[in-house]
């Protein structure tokens, strides 16, 4: 399977707050360690 999150915001450094609390939380999850993760900051193709 794979699944997609696209995070969008006008202003940049608001998405980095976000993922700069959100990413050790998700780590936290048992299930996290089970499944490979992927950040694009700027994707160019989305498919």
């Amino acid at each position: 399977y794979r699944y997609q999150l696209l995070l969008q915001n006008t202003r940049r450094q608001e998405l980095h707050v976000l993922l700069d609390v959100l990413i050790p939380e998700i780590s936290k999850l048992k299930q996290a360690k089970k499944v490979r993760w992927s950040l694009d900051v700027d994707p160019v193709d989305l498919y």
